[in-house]
């Protein structure tokens, strides 16, 4: 074989990579796919390298494996991701955020169970806030 075949593709090594920390975190597949918001089809596809991955399945992915933003398009270019460090907290407004991305993800997602956990978030905020009105 050839130099080119004992080389690794940019999406094997992003495969890889996602392996490694997966493993670091302790988290199965289906717990990576979950937190992410995509499909354990999708993230499958996604480790065999096919098919492209959306800005919003990066972000995703990044809050699952705990890697800083942009991580995956670092490792797509030949760098490394950036973690988390373990026992870092974010502040309320960034864990806010990654929140509201993560419930986006799911709105729009094409799989039906994660659409409608997506509707049931969403019924579940606003009656939160139906109560917070009655109350105040």
């Amino acid at each position: 074989m050839g130099a080119m075949a004992d080389q690794e593709t940019a999406r094997e090594r992003l495969a890889r990579l996602m392996d490694e920390r997966r493993s670091e975190l302790r988290r199965t597949w289906a717990e990576v796919a979950n937190e992410a918001g995509i499909t354990r089809q999708g993230l499958s596809r996604l480790r065999a390298g096919t098919g492209l991955i959306r800005s919003t399945t990066k972000r995703g992915l990044e809050d699952a494996l705990r890697w800083q933003p942009r991580s995956i398009d670092r490792i797509l270019a030949g760098g490394y991701p950036d973690p988390i460090p373990e026992g870092a907290s974010e502040d309320e407004f960034t864990r806010l955020d990654r929140m509201y991305e993560a419930w986006r993800r799911s709105v729009d997602a094409e799989d039906d169970q994660d659409r409608t956990r997506g509707h049931v978030l969403r019924e579940l905020l606003e009656s939160w806030g139906d109560r917070d009105r009655d109350t105040g």
